[in-house]
């Protein structure tokens, strides 16, 4: 037990919202959700009526706040379980005037498992920790990442594995956290420079902004360049450099066109899944049949990118390795024959095609990048640049009509693609009567 000679009183029947404050600090400074229980747990001895709310913490740790109930509800003492079993680890007994977050920062540190002496000196950075936690789940995956990517967009990677492990962590944290990083380790970001100068100089931060916004400007690429770029990396997987692509971007872009284009045009061994899977097992299906030396795509897979277990069937596949072998027990109750192996090796290319960036940082780190991102300038040349071929059976005046009726109207439009543009024509053919069919399109396109 530890008695702290500390006291906090709230206004009487306050006691249920003034847990609810203290448990929003534990967490926010834990960085791990908490949930405060409904209703409190009353109790009587010789010395007056108490009521103990209970707050989870995590999946396995308990805080339970005792106030006595009176004129004011005052805290007599904190129990804290760093497990569950029926004894608590630590009570907290508070007997004298002090704030409120004195005790809590005692509390903290005795969930983060630190000693009585350590606990009452003084805070721990579990943001530190959590950080750390983050770059061991996948350490050459995040430290690329890390050096070769913004520091700001990376938050949403870390935001998905936090949610997936119940921790939390706010953006301005998380960016304070990761230029530490860097700069205890001796790296830089090559966006903004952060990091160290040298071993032996302090731990200092360089923003250098004028390099930085050199570097905007050599990797600024017009569309065109994108989708040579998609082309190149393409063919590379095809003659074996490396094993898998990863393409993100807007919506009836192309991308799914292009990829088929090169791998025909190569005569590749390929195949095309499309819409994600029913389970784990297809997915390993999949891998199973087509292990040998072809290039399977995977179009619009955004259900599998969600799936725990599939990722980590794609990770080994995606591994930088010649041959990479795949472990799977198949528990389904087929025929002995119609059964996957337990191991395989697995030596086929992967493309992965979608239109969701947000993806487990370690498929992107496995896998070559391709951001096919448009600006609705972009995509309207895309169109222009493939007006000959682009529905070819439809009137070239009726194709042109509508593209000059976008460009003059870009400004408003929230979207278009290939697939708007061709929804468009039809307008354009149905409604031959100009203020009709422009009504109609922009009605459907444009941002009011």
């Amino acid at each position: 037990m530890i008695v702290m000679r500390k006291f906090e009183a709230f206004r009487s029947g306050y006691a249920s919202t003034a847990v609810e404050k203290m448990a929003s600090i534990l967490g926010k400074r834990l960085g791990i959700k908490t949930n405060v229980s409904e209703f409190g747990f009353d109790y009587e001895n010789k010395y007056g009526s108490f009521t103990g709310y209970s707050v989870a913490v995590g999946s396995d740790k308990t805080v339970q706040f005792n106030f006595e109930l009176g004129k004011s509800d005052r805290i007599v003492s904190i129990d804290i379980w760093n497990s569950i079993k029926a004894i608590p680890d630590f009570t907290v007994e508070i007997d004298k005037n002090t704030n409120v977050i004195q005790v809590l920062t005692t509390v903290e540190n005795l969930l983060l498992g630190n000693t009585i002496e350590e606990a009452t000196r003084g805070r721990k950075s579990f943001a530190s920790d959590l950080f750390q936690k983050w770059v061991d789940s996948d350490p050459s995956g995040v430290k690329d990442m890390l050096q070769n990517e913004r520091i700001s967009r990376l938050y949403n990677d870390f935001k998905d594995w936090a949610e997936d492990n119940n921790y939390e962590m706010s953006q301005s944290v998380f960016i304070k956290q990761a230029k530490l990083w860097l700069s205890q380790n001796g790296l830089v970001n090559r966006y903004t420079q952060e990091g160290r100068i040298k071993v032996g100089t302090p731990e200092i931060a360089i923003v250098d902004k004028g390099e930085e916004k050199a570097f905007d400007n050599a990797l600024k690429m017009g569309y065109r360049e994108k989708f040579e770029m998609l082309e190149q990396y393409i063919k590379m997987i095809i003659n074996g450099y490396v094993n898998s692509l990863f393409v993100y971007g807007t919506s009836g872009s192309g991308k799914s066109f292009t990829v088929k284009k090169i791998l025909k045009e190569s005569n590749a061994d390929y195949a095309i899944f499309s819409g994600g899977v029913k389970g784990t097992r297809e997915l390993v299906k999949i891998l199973y049949d087509h292990r040998e030396d072809e290039i399977l795509v995977f179009d619009d897979f955004d259900s599998v990118m969600k799936n725990k277990e599939q990722v980590n069937i794609l990770k080994t596949a995606l591994q930088d390795e010649r041959d990479r072998e795949i472990t799977y027990i198949d528990l389904s109750k087929r025929p002995k024959k119609e059964k996957i192996p337990d191991r395989f090796d697995f030596s086929s290319g992967i493309i992965i095609l979608t239109n969701q960036k947000r993806v487990d940082p370690a498929i992107k780190s496995r896998s070559m990048t391709v951001d096919m991102n448009l600006t609705i300038s972009e995509m309207l040349n895309r169109i222009k640049d493939s007006i000959d071929t682009f529905l070819p059976k439809m009137p070239m005046k009726v194709k042109m009509d509508v593209l000059e009726f976008l460009f003059e109207n870009k400004n408003i439009l929230k979207d278009v693609d290939f697939r708007q543009f061709k929804f468009a024509v039809g307008d354009r053919l149905l409604r031959p009567d100009n203020d009709v069919w422009k009504k109609w399109v922009l009605v459907k396109l444009s941002k009011r």
